[in-house]
């Protein structure tokens, strides 16, 4: 059965109606087979390579439904991989290795690299942990999510694309990465210190907050505020997060003061400080002179001569959306942090080795010292194209914050073909479609899909 609806006029109130039509009504519309029509017309940006004058068909699944988006499209291979955790889709064939594993089984490097046949081909030392805990699910329709903690903490070589990984023909010369990320201290502000002159009362657990007064200084801030990480009163050990400070010049040597019962200590000898700490790297071939190899760093972004001093704003015990883009056509780079532009440089060293691809080396956490870090990473997605589908959460690119990448399971020249994954996208307000050309350039207005809400089961 076929119906179509939603034409025209829709479109001028397309928010306010989706909020406020009974979750029924649309059920009963989109029937299966049904076909969701829009007469939208996009003004797509002179340079992008496709024109749409959307269709959206609708089809009915188990548990889930079925979005097909016609017009002219550039074809383009199946995705490299998507990482769901408990599957995983390599080149468009999914991949159950890890869809069995119990929450509280520890998956080691060993089993990684000899025995699991998951997506990737190493790890750090770990363990893994394929976990679908509520309290740290990016919302609960996201299903699986990895966790591990300590410095051994990411994941290395997609069996898909690695650096070893060799092409004879039609060599990639684009990357873009998406993944989403969780940590659970900040590693901006992150310090070590041996304490001296402590207080009796001088007892405190992961979360408090503190004060430590600086005196005057040409800023006018004169107490740097922070949140305590671990506290080990037999060493007098205190490791904790000194917001904004990016080393310990003015907090060495001073008072500490709990917020929560007044007891003070001195912050008396720094042993230890945040380091360059990779949420990702790049690799192809050995990395040697001559070929990409790439780092994003709580401190800044790498590679071959480009040495681009940025702090990512990656916010601690919160899920942040981290992308990366490569283009060794113009030697750039660029990255975004929660939907805004974080980083683009532009590198002139020799970064291109015949025959391999950008591909990733490793994604997680993988720190240059040793820091007390929990992480959890969700949907991981890697393609040799800035081509990609995005749900997004305005009628307008301009104004979209949240996005989600879409799995497409079929990109031709006349239709893509994707199962919607709102991910955390807001249940009760309206979804848009953006399709990305080869330059990344996307249609300027969505194409309304509707609040997730409607669609659950």
């Amino acid at each position: 059965m076929t119906q179509n609806f939603l034409r025209g006029s829709h479109l001028k109130t397309r928010s306010t109606q989706a909020v406020l039509v009974k979750k029924e009504i649309w059920k009963r519309l989109l029937c299966k087979g049904g076909l969701l029509q829009t007469s939208l017309l996009l003004s797509v940006a002179a340079n992008a390579q496709f024109t749409l004058n959307p269709q959206l068909q609708y089809e009915q699944l188990p548990g889930s439904f079925k979005i097909t988006v016609q017009g002219n499209f550039t074809a383009k291979p199946a995705t490299v991989l998507f990482d769901k955790t408990d599957i995983a889709y390599e080149h468009g064939v999914p991949n159950t290795a890890l869809s069995a594993i119990p929450p509280d089984r520890g998956l080691t490097k060993s089993e990684f690299m000899y025995t699991l046949k998951a997506a990737w081909r190493n790890s750090g030392a770990g363990p893994f942990y394929i976990k679908k805990e509520p309290a740290h699910q990016r919302y609960p329709k996201t299903g699986s999510y990895y966790y591990a903690e300590g410095n051994g903490a990411h994941l290395s070589y997609p069996h898909a694309q690695n650096k070893d990984t060799v092409f004879a023909s039609n060599e990639p010369k684009k990357l873009y990465v998406s993944w989403w990320y969780k940590q659970q201290n900040d590693t901006r502000d992150y310090f070590t210190f041996v304490l001296g002159n402590v207080t009796e009362q001088f007892n405190p657990v992961e979360g408090d907050e503190f004060t430590v007064d600086v005196g005057p200084h040409w800023t006018g801030i004169t107490q740097v505020k922070g949140r305590v990480i671990h506290y080990d009163p037999a060493t007098y050990t205190f490791v904790a997060n000194f917001y904004d400070q990016n080393n310990a010049n003015r907090i060495k040597s001073k008072i500490l003061t709990l917020n929560k019962n007044g007891a003070t200590a001195l912050l008396n000898v720094n042993t230890g400080w945040q380091g360059a700490n990779k949420y990702i790297r790049i690799w192809e071939s050995d990395g040697a002179n001559g070929a990409m190899r790439l780092s994003w760093t709580n401190t800044g972004i790498y590679v071959a001569d480009m040495m681009g001093y940025n702090r990512s704003n990656v916010v601690a015990r919160q899920w942040n959306h981290l992308e990366l883009f490569i283009d060794q056509t113009t030697n750039t780079v660029k990255t975004k942090v929660n939907g805004q532009q974080d980083f683009v440089g532009n590198y002139t060293g020799a970064s291109d080795k015949p025959g391999y691809a950008p591909s990733i080396g490793l994604i997680g956490f993988d720190p240059s010292v040793n820091i007390l870090q929990k992480v959890w990473l969700d949907d991981i997605y890697m393609d040799n194209t800035f081509q990609r589908v995005v749900l997004g959460n305005a009628a307008e690119y301009s104004a979209v914050t949240h996005e989600e990448v879409q799995y497409v399971e079929n990109w031709s020249s006349t239709e893509l073909k994707f199962t919607p994954n709102f991910g955390s996208l807001n249940r009760q307000t309206a979804a848009y479609i953006y399709v990305f050309d080869q330059n990344g350039i996307p249609n300027p207005q969505g194409i309304f899909l509707g609040p997730a809400v409607i669609y659950d089961n």
